[in-house]
């Protein structure tokens, strides 16, 4: 017999990067979200449905921060168990690092 699954009960994943430069880090205040709202932290989203896990990182981080950066500088470090139960929500984040970027960040992703 299937087990019926609720949509918020569906692990995602979500993409974050480390970007380091000049012994400085690059975190942005989450705002206008559901999840974390108020909390630092690293560029990133949502995977969407179709892409590999770099090309969404590379994605994300253009889309917040205005950036372009290059898959062979792209490290895997590691994943994070992110479960919400406030929000009913759990992510499976992949948590990337890169050191090599030359343009300033701005800050382009609207509310987020």
């Amino acid at each position: 017999m299937k087990k019926t699954i609720a949509i918020n009960q569906i692990v995602r994943v979500s993409l974050s990067v480390i970007m380091a430069r000049g012994g400085k880090v690059l975190m942005g205040l989450r705002q206008g979200t559901e999840i974390a709202k108020g909390l630092w932290a690293y560029p990133g989203g949502k995977m969407d449905f179709g892409e590999t896990p770099t090309e969404g990182v590379i994605r994300e981080v253009e889309e917040e921060t205005g950036l372009i950066i290059w898959e062979r500088r792209l490290r895997f470090l590691r994943y994070v168990n992110e479960p919400f139960p406030k929000e009913d929500r759990h992510y499976v984040n992949l948590l990337f690092f890169i050191l090599l970027f030359k343009k300033t960040p701005s800050l382009v992703g609207g509310d987020e």
